[in-house]
């Protein structure tokens, strides 16, 4: 085995002893979220709040807060003892690692002092993007617990507000046992943890492996940034890896919340011969270690492309003439954010000619839909920390399904040049994400149809969407269809059910057509 290998296996071998570390901390949360559940049931074990003034109320959620800070306090240092020793860990590992991968007598590495990497943990800058980029690692932990505090007070403020017993607030806040207590708010707070300490692990030992190299800048000149060869690799880490950066010139780990990729040292250009017979892991064994995850990708089966990239951008991949490296870069901006399907489109219209053409077009009542609902029902309740538009950039992969032909008569409301109305899988993370407690469920984009075909009033929102409603046993539905620019195509953006008052301020807001 080379050096070089050597270096690579080892690296990638950590990394995932890392992960095995991110469940062991995000499994010690639990006695927290005990501690908070204890709290909360004795503080409404008493009278019902529904019998308080609302002064005494106020008085109540700041005695609650204040609990939970003290709760979120003590998890927090509890948190930072066990990260800082990592750091201090995972310098010494990467002088090692370097070491055994050199091997070379005239050659020592240098470990920094554990004062030096603590700082650098604590004063670097995380590389997520979205909301939480640019935080140092400390208020990125105590930001979540504010968050979390104001989501279980809220509850409590509402479920007063809302006259609601003290029994369905203690069961808003913990769920039910009929669906294991994983629709209740403290499950959104158990998934938010496991993302704030499995990012924060991964910070805390990107910072002090970084911070190793550069104490090693005579054998260090950059580094490699070196993904997971799976199907669970997000957009931006498919889209880097194998990239070369010199330091403070590129991003580095975590790059997104739940961030699973790891960096491997460049070398000085004299240690260039350890490269050769380089191997690193993949789902299906070793290979290559030059590849990247697009040129892995090529290799793998048309249907697997799908599932990570969709069909869309599984055709482009596969007939889009474009080599792995340009797929990987068209698929980040300048700030390796990922771009959407429509971007990409916008900036390379010529490669989507050969892909549409290839994609098949299926109904909504095809498997293939309920395969995708199902699937993201699952998904974006994992993501609840990620605004809607990155969950979106995170999980919609370009699919769409017919599900609806309009008459003529309403395909001139949209001034069309077709009579099909798709849904995407884009609509689908929206409408999960913000229609949670409506009965909209997988087999209502089967009725929509119906509702546009057989619509009680049809309300011109602006030149490009129009509202469909209908009433059905008393109660009313709506579908949103809006056409794309340039009118070549129609997309379902929402379906929701609205009350009478929504009603009639939908059509006060547009033009009625019928």
């Amino acid at each position: 085995m080379t050096a070089s290998n050597a270096l690579t296996r080892s690296t990638t071998r950590h990394a995932v002893m890392l992960e095995g570390l991110k469940t062991e901390e995000v499994n010690q949360f639990a006695s927290t979220l005990k501690k908070i559940d204890r709290h909360l049931r004795l503080s409404l074990s008493g009278t019902d709040l529904t019998e308080f003034s609302r002064t005494r109320m106020e008085k109540q959620l700041k005695a609650v807060e204040k609990a939970l800070s003290e709760i979120f306090s003590n998890y927090y240092d509890k948190l930072a003892g066990h990260l800082l020793p990592l750091a201090d860990y995972e310098a010494e590992f990467e002088a090692r690692n370097l070491d055994n991968a050199i091997a070379q007598d005239d050659v020592e590495t240098v470990i920094p002092p554990p004062r030096q990497v603590r700082a650098a943990v604590l004063s670097t800058p995380l590389s997520v993007r979205g909301p939480d980029g640019g935080k140092l690692l400390e208020p990125f932990i105590k930001d979540w617990t504010k968050v979390e505090k104001k989501r279980i007070t809220g509850a409590i403020r509402q479920g007063f507000f809302e006259g609601q017993t003290n029994a369905q607030i203690i069961q808003a806040i913990r769920g039910t046992r009929k669906n294991g207590y994983r629709d209740g708010i403290l499950a959104i707070t158990k998934r938010n943890a496991g993302a704030v300490v499995r990012t924060s692990v991964q910070h805390v030992a990107s910072a002090a492996r970084f911070e190793t190299w550069q104490a090693n800048s005579d054998l260090v000149v950059g580094y490699r940034w070196t993904s997971t060869l799976d199907g669970r690799t997000s957009k931006q880490c498919r889209s880097l890896d194998g990239a070369v950066f010199q330091f403070g010139k590129g991003p580095r780990p975590p790059i997104h919340i739940n961030c699973r990729s790891t960096t491997v040292a460049a070398l000085d250009s004299r240690f260039d011969s350890l490269k050769i017979g380089r191997k690193r892991a993949s789902k299906d064994g070793p290979v290559d270690g030059n590849i990247t995850y697009y040129e892995w990708l090529k290799g793998e089966s048309p249907e697997f492309q799908d599932d990570v990239l969709g069909p869309t951008l599984g055709e482009v991949f596969r007939h889009g003439g474009l080599s792995a490296q340009r797929f990987a870069e068209l698929n980040l901006d300048r700030n390796f954010r990922p771009i959407t399907i429509r971007e990409m489109r916008e900036k390379e219209p010529q490669i989507f000619a050969t892909a549409d053409r290839g994609v098949k077009a299926e109904p909504v009542t095809a498997s293939s839909f309920k395969r995708v609902h199902r699937l993201l029902e699952k998904q974006v309740p994992e993501h609840s920390d990620l605004g809607t538009l990155e969950l979106r950039n995170r999980l919609a992969k370009g699919y769409k399904w017919e599900v609806a032909t309009l008459s003529k008569e309403t395909q001139k409301l949209f001034g069309a040049k077709t009579n099909k109305v798709w849904v995407s899988d884009d609509t689908l993370v929206k409408q999960i994400r913000n229609r949670k407690g409506q009965p909209i469920t997988l087999e209502s984009y089967q009725l929509v149809d119906g509702i546009i075909s057989h619509s009680d009033d049809v309300v011109i929102l602006n030149e490009k969407n129009v509202s469909f409603l209908k009433r059905d046993n008393g109660k009313w539905y709506q579908v949103i269809a809006k056409t794309t620019a340039d009118k070549k195509e129609i997309y379902v953006v929402s379906l929701n059910k609205v009350r009478d008052s929504d009603y009639l301020r939908i059509v006060r807001r547009g033009k009625k057509k019928r």
